[in-house]
């Protein structure tokens, strides 16, 4: 049965608090990671699929940045972690924090999917969970190398979207089209090009594909399935 609007309505209003006060602190934490860019004690332990290191943040985390929510417990997050395909690692804060330094937090509980490797700092509002066996991404780099583009990106175009975080952020754009989105095309940045960092193009059709050194084309599909030449 589907949840009453109000309570869609007040889920979603809970998912852009969380991503706002996620962006307004990365500014704090970035420069906190300049005055502890040592990587973070290990203090590693186990009480999950996952491995704990304690007191750790990760200074790209708006480049491997998935999603995130508000969970009950590190369990709670980590499991939804393991559901969520392309979720390699997760942060989960327990405690509120004092924001003072380098230790910059956001709401209490606050569980972030992160889909690739965690540049760790010291930061005692989080504690990293990196997934043992993490389930596979939904999309696939296209070529063994990046720096691949589509000669006829214009004929195959479905829309244009710009300031994308990342390119997880990206296919699940394309991945929310369904069927009628099966590559897309993502601008990582910085780099002399004519298009913005973070442009992102869904596709429908097949690619030509050529030497770009602006943007990375994936298609909107598991690596498994593929053959990548």
């Amino acid at each position: 049965m589907d949840r009453p609007r109000s309570a869609q309505g007040a889920a979603s209003v809970l998912v852009v608090l969380v991503a706002t006060a996620l962006v307004a602190t990365v500014q704090r934490a970035r420069a906190g990671a300049s005055t502890a860019s040592f990587r973070a004690p290990s203090l590693a332990s186990r009480v999950g699929p996952w491995s704990t290191k304690m007191r750790t943040g990760c200074s790209n985390w708006d480049q491997v940045y998935i999603a995130s929510g508000i969970y009950d417990s590190e369990h709670a997050c980590g499991n939804a972690c393991s559901r969520f395909p392309g979720c390699k690692s997760f942060n989960y804060q327990p405690q509120n924090c004092s924001n003072q330094g380098p230790n910059t937090g956001t709401l209490r509980k606050t569980c972030v999917f992160q889909s690739g490797d965690c540049d760790e700092v010291f930061n005692a509002c989080w504690d990293l969970h990196i997934m043992d066996s993490p389930k596979e991404a939904p999309f696939c780099l296209s070529s063994t190398r990046t720096g691949t583009g589509c000669s006829n990106w214009k004929d195959a175009l479905i829309s244009r979207h710009a300031n994308v975080s990342n390119v997880h952020a990206c296919a699940m754009k394309c991945t929310a089209l369904g069927d009628q989105c099966r590559y897309f095309s993502f601008m990582p940045g910085p780099g002399h090009c004519e298009v913005d960092p973070g442009t992102c193009l869904l596709l429908n059709g097949g690619c030509n594909t050529e030497e770009d050194n602006c943007f990375d084309y994936y298609e909107a599909k598991p690596c498994s399935t593929l053959a990548i030449v």
